[in-house]
């Protein structure tokens, strides 16, 4: 199994990763802003069995290929400023694809539909980045992306919006906070304790059968999540 993490993770997080798989660091892509060119929910998305990376970012390509981790590109520009930063952040779950369609890649969409794929759109640009997800269980703090979930059939929860830690910006998301370690273990990078409804987030993924690990101390913080690949 190979995590694709960003290359900020902290030694940490590494060791507490190393029994779930191998790490494997993302460089940044300099098109995206700064703060969030690292984060791996901005540089890929996994929809299905599928791996989708933007066309323009060669160093992660070439990470990929050096593994033999089948990739399909997407061809849209990616730019410095929202929303032409988000079109590979969108996720699928219960048979559906959720993101912003207006700006998710043409070709993910395109793969998603021949895959038998619903494609549903949400207003939030940073889907994936605002989701907590795993199998069919989800938790957010975004209204649109919670009432799109629980209409396809998720388990969800919303949780009040909460400061997570972020390079420079004001505030991360819960997804970018956490990631899928295997199919029925979600980790976070920091501590639930930290969050005023941790305790709720933690039974909930406890009660629908999902195990609740914390990968490091402190408060939580949003390294963009991980990319699982099992090879």
């Amino acid at each position: 199994v190979y995590f694709f993490v960003n290359e900020a993770l902290p030694c940490e997080v590494r060791k507490a990763l190393a029994r779930y798989g191998e790490c494997v660091s993302l460089p940044r892509f300099e098109k995206l802003p700064h703060p969030v060119s690292g984060h791996p929910d901005m540089l890929m998305a996994r929809i299905g069995d599928a791996l989708f990376i933007h066309r323009e970012y060669e160093a992660g390509q070439r990470i990929l290929t050096d593994l033999d981790v089948p990739l399909f590109l997407s061809e849209k520009t990616v730019g410095n400023a929202y929303p032409d930063d988000v079109a590979l952040n969108c996720f699928s779950a219960a048979g559906c694809l959720f993101g912003k369609l207006s700006s998710v890649s043409d070709e993910v969409k395109s793969y998603a539909q021949r895959e038998g794929l619903a494609l549903k759109n949400v207003r939030q640009g940073y889907a994936k980045c605002s989701s907590a997800v795993i199998g069919g269980v989800l938790v957010t703090a975004d209204r649109g992306i919670c009432a799109a979930a629980s209409a396809e059939g998720l388990e969800t929860l919303l949780v009040s919006p909460w400061r997570i830690g972020i390079e420079v910006y004001d505030t991360g998301f819960i997804g970018g906070a956490s990631m899928v370690l295997d199919e029925q273990t979600i980790g976070f990078f920091g501590c639930l304790a930290s969050h005023p409804e941790g305790e709720k987030i933690r039974a909930f993924f406890e009660k629908n059968g999902i195990e609740v690990v914390e990968l490091s101390d402190g408060a939580l913080f949003d390294y963009g999540g991980a990319v699982r690949v099992v090879k």
